[in-house]
């Protein structure tokens, strides 16, 4: 097998890959209880390590002030009106606001303990990449599709898995594989 053949078959493997890869939607997460109305949606996903679960809060533009990522997670997590079974417990910090102290759903909980884990807070919106975020959840204003992360970790690197949405480069890299392997037994079937 010559080298243009090789390189040929290794970028024809690539193809599926790029092909499949699309961009993700809201309507791809996976979503463990809704409360609300109004025509906006923002997500609150719970990321435990061993699970993460999306939570879905339907709202309306207020008439003055804005929805903040504290009344995202203070409304989902109401006891009374809330999603069954989601607790969260914070603390207020003199210029950040509140902060996430503990989280606990469907049999999973984890409760801050500086430095050995915490609850690392990210935000973005549906279809695009997930960021630290640098200000606390109470100066978080909500948008039309924002999404509000928590990560329970022992450092910031690891950005939160979203229920049903496939992270980038493992997709990218299955559906290569897959490419390669056909254009492999395509080359067999060939020779």
């Amino acid at each position: 097998m010559n080298r243009t053949l090789i390189v040929i078959v290794l970028a024809l493997a690539l193809i599926p890959g790029l092909a499949m890869a699309q961009p993700w939607t809201a309507a791809d997460i996976v979503v463990s209880g809704t409360i609300g109305g109004g025509g906006n949606s923002s997500y609150l996903v719970v990321d435990f390590g061993s699970a993460s679960y999306a939570f879905k809060y339907l709202w309306d533009a207020p008439q003055t002030g804005t929805v903040s990522g504290a009344d995202l997670i203070t409304t989902l997590s109401n006891g009374t009106t809330g999603v069954p079974g989601l607790v969260f417990s914070g603390i207020v910090w003199s210029g950040m606001g509140l902060a996430v102290d503990a989280f606990g759903y469907d049999g999973h909980s984890g409760v801050s303990d500086y430095p050995n884990s915490w609850w690392i807070y990210w935000t973005g919106v549906a279809g695009g990449a997930q960021e630290l975020s640098g200000m606390g959840c109470s100066t978080r204003e909500l948008s039309n599709g924002s999404i509000d992360s928590w990560v329970f970790a022992n450092d910031d690197t690891q950005p939160p898995s979203i229920p049903g949405v496939p992270e980038p480069s493992s997709l990218l890299a299955l559906c290569s594989l897959i490419g390669l392997v056909g254009s492999a037994k395509l080359l067999r079937i060939r020779s």
